[in-house]
């Protein structure tokens, strides 16, 4: 029974293992977005530079249709940037469940291990009991095949 236990602890303990390694790859994967996020912000980020630059070096007199164009093309850049930064509060989001996530399969793990082990102490300490009763069993055995039994008087 107890040992039936203890591999079911252990079991657990694996499963408990290999959610804290989803959780870890998860965290990665965040991270990674994380960094092409910011990457597509940088890039958002020079266009813009360059075309405001442009903007402002179009001149006295830079015609109605270039201007218009060099307008829509920053209009389109800024809701580039707002759509990174709503994808950017996303991934902050993503990123507190999986820390939250690996926080609790490494709680869960940490619980089973903690479990695996009192139980093979519980195995030990049984097994070693078993052992004494079976010392004192044979103990007591020799003990009474060296003593002189007692004649019977009629």
């Amino acid at each position: 029974m107890i040992q039936r236990r203890q591999k079911s602890l252990e079991l657990l303990a694996k499963l408990a293992e290999q959610k804290e390694k989803v959780a870890l790859h998860k965290l990665v994967e965040v991270q990674k977005a994380h960094e092409r996020l910011a990457e597509k912000s940088r890039q958002v980020a020079d266009l813009m530079n360059d075309y405001r630059a442009q903007l402002t070096h179009i001149g006295e007199d830079p015609g109605m249709v270039k201007t218009q164009a060099v307008h829509r093309y920053i209009r389109n850049l800024l809701d580039a940037q707002e759509r990174l930064r709503m994808e950017h509060d996303k991934t902050v989001a993503w990123e507190r469940a999986v820390r939250e996530e690996l926080m609790n399969a490494r709680l869960e793990l940490q619980r089973m291990r903690s479990l695996a082990e009192r139980g093979e102490a519980k195995i030990a300490a049984l097994a070693e009991k078993s052992e004494q009763i079976r010392m004192d069993a044979v103990a007591l055995s020799q003990f009474n095949q060296r003593t002189p039994k007692p004649a019977h008087r009629a």
